[in-house]
């Protein structure tokens, strides 16, 4: 082994070059090859993907333009049937205020004492709407017809209906607890209508209250022959 001089310039070890085979230049070329082909798959799909979230995206902003659309036009109807349904009710409101009215004037003016004076109790004077508060509880009467003892409230109802005897009877119950002044009275029930439902009429004969049915312009007791009014 030839020595080292000291100064002496010495030229690095370099490897040698070694010239590509055939083979491995083939295999370069095909990995390159593969390599770009799964660049392009690979970019393709995210072309492919892109368009898809476009597709998406325009789909999203057509269901919602569709949404917004439809929204106005049901709030834009439901406006429209508010107002007619106001009118409705109004129209309602009327009808039911007037034949409510009238019923409590044919009454008023002269059918209920002649009713009442035909069964037996001897009527003369008529309170119309009464209204009062005993200890905070507040509490009205259609009509009251009155003679000393014998005294009968009257609830006028343009249909009758069985939840409104059964209120009605609760309220009787406290007449004397309301207005001591009736305390020593005998205190009757009865109730007048235009119409009825559920076989509330026959209810309320049952439990004892005069059964007063409004026919025309004017009105009649349907209790049967015979009937005696529970005193409350």
């Amino acid at each position: 082994m030839p020595r080292h001089v000291q100064g002496e310039f010495r030229e690095p070890d370099f490897p040698k070059y070694q010239p590509m085979t055939f083979n491995e230049l083939w295999l370069m070329l095909r990995e390159m090859g593969e390599r770009n082909k799964e660049w392009e798959k690979q970019s393709k799909e995210r072309e492919k993907e892109s368009k898809e979230r476009q597709k998406q995206s325009e789909k999203r902003h057509k269901e919602f333009l569709e949404t917004e659309k439809w929204f106005r036009e049901f709030m834009s109807e439901q406006e429209r049937f508010n107002r007619e349904h106001k009118k409705e009710m109004r129209k309602l409101q009327n009808l039911f205020t007037s034949q409510w009215g009238r019923l409590v004037e044919s009454l008023v003016e002269g059918d209920l004492i002649r009713l009442l004076n035909e069964r037996g109790i001897p009527v003369q004077n008529i309170i119309e709407n009464y209204k009062g508060n005993y200890r905070g509880t507040s509490y009205e009467f259609d009509i009251i017809a009155e003679n000393g003892p014998a005294v009968v409230f009257v609830e006028v109802k343009t249909t009758l209906r069985p939840d409104d005897v059964q209120h009605y009877l609760c309220k009787l119950r406290n007449i004397k607890t309301w207005m001591p002044r009736f305390g020593d009275g005998v205190i009757y029930g009865a109730m007048a209508y235009l119409k009825a439902s559920a076989g509330s009429e026959k209810m309320a004969e049952n439990k004892g209250l005069f059964v007063i049915r409004a026919t025309g312009d004017s009105a009649r007791i349907i209790n049967q022959a015979g009937f005696q009014p529970v005193a409350f």
